[in-house]
């Protein structure tokens, strides 16, 4: 079994709330299982089913592969995913190498008052971003379809929201995000509307239910850092 940070959790583990890492067989046993878990110790209550061909093998550096097509992880809707009215850190490890298209999505959680998105960028997506509510903060850097690694961390103190890429504070621009109002849901590789799907490689995921200090951040970086290089 394949862990990192400490016995079991793949970085920090003061206020992580949620982790699931593809190469963890605490979180996803493999081709053949049909369901991710949350990382235990923490709450079993969380669970994902796989869709489709996600499910099928480990990408590159062990991760869910995903074809843009239709597959899509769905997290239930357990009250330990609901941290996004107050704040939070999420962190998730991505590669992929797409030229073309907008707002394709790589995390959302909707299925709660207080939705949260992560996203590739706006105008292409060759950049980040994130949505908290109708707040969307895109266009967080340029050139992450390059096929390599990359982590991207979004935090929010208070109204304050940051976007780090690779350990890195990053600036971004603003607009606004829709959600699925009618149909809300939990997901990863998939999202806004229920209708667009990613296409490349998803790493490790942790939902912290406060902010990480900078120090952190570049701590959890480092810790994974060697594995996707």
């Amino acid at each position: 079994m394949a862990t990192f940070g400490g016995p079991r959790f793949p970085g920090i583990e003061n206020g992580l709330v949620f982790a699931v890492d593809p190469l963890n067989q605490e979180s996803w046993t493999g081709p053949d299982s049909a369901v991710v878990n949350n990382i235990p110790p923490l709450s079993s209550t969380i669970s994902g089913s796989i869709y489709n061909d996600t499910s099928g093998s480990l990408g590159v550096s062990g991760s869910f592969v995903f074809d843009g097509t239709d597959d899509r992880i769905g997290l239930n809707n357990d009250s330990v995913l609901d941290i996004f009215g107050g704040d939070f850190s999420v962190s998730l490890w991505f590669n992929h190498t797409n030229t073309a298209g907008s707002a394709t999505p790589l995390l959302e959680i909707a299925g709660f008052s207080d939705k949260m998105a992560m996203t590739l960028g706006f105008t292409s997506n060759t950049g980040v971003g994130f949505a908290v509510g109708s707040t969307w903060n895109y266009n967080a850097g340029s050139g992450f379809n390059d096929g390599k690694w990359h982590n991207m961390i979004a935090t929010r103190t208070g109204t304050t929201y940051k976007i780090y890429v690779d350990g890195v504070d990053t600036a971004f621009s603003n607009g606004s995000f829709g959600y699925n109002t009618s149909a809300p849901l939990n997901r990863i590789g998939s999202g806004k509307f229920g209708v667009v799907y990613y296409n490349g490689y998803i790493g490790p995921i942790l939902f912290y239910n406060r902010v990480l200090t900078a120090l952190e951040i570049s701590q959890n970086y480092n810790q994974l850092k060697s594995r996707f290089t």
